[in-house]
Parts: structure tokens; sequence; C-alpha cells
């Protein structure tokens, strides 16, 4: 992945080379490389960090890779807590004991 990746690369340089490689660890991020970095732009697509595929572990792996371009965007904590609202919501408990 990583060396296939890396020649479809716009920049080359010993930055985007780490990229690659870190986005390639983790099955998750590998999956969904597409949808975190824009090969065309040479660009980490921020946007990324809110979508429904993200787990916790990828979404460490790209805010700790990336944080100047997420600086903007909410922290990974509050990233992981709305993720495991989404999950909660998607996935009810009956709290009732009745």
């Amino acid at each position: 992945m990583y060396y296939e990746k890396l020649k479809q690369a716009k920049n080359q340089d010993c930055y985007h080379k780490a990229l690659i490689y870190i986005l390639g660890i983790s099955g998750d991020t590998r999956k969904h490389f597409s949808r975190i970095y824009d090969m065309k732009t040479g660009r980490i697509k921020t946007e990324c960090l809110h979508e429904g595929w993200q787990t916790s572990g990828s979404a460490r792996v790209v805010k700790l890779r990336y944080p100047k371009y997420c600086q903007k965007q909410k922290s990974a904590p509050e990233i992981l807590a709305e993720m495991e609202e989404r999950k909660n919501a998607e996935n009810p408990v009956n709290g009732d004991k009745e």
C-alpha cells in the first residue's frame, strides 16, 4: 500500500512519505485513505474526522500526525465524545429496569 500510494502522491518529500506510511498502519485509515488524503492537492481532508467510519484509533492517527490542520476543528476528546454519543443514539439501551 505504501509504495503504491507513494507513486500516486503529488509530493514525495519526507513529510508526505511519513503521512502515507502512518495512514497505512491502521486498517481503518488504510481502508479510507482517499477519504483522509487528497492525492491531487496533497492535502489532508480534515472533514474526515467527522465521518461515521472513524474510530477512536483512526481519529487519533489523523489528529496526532496533523494537529496544525485541525486547530479550527474540535479537539480529539470532543470528537471521540461525539462519536460515542452517535454510537449510543444508533444503539439505544433501555435504561428502565421495571
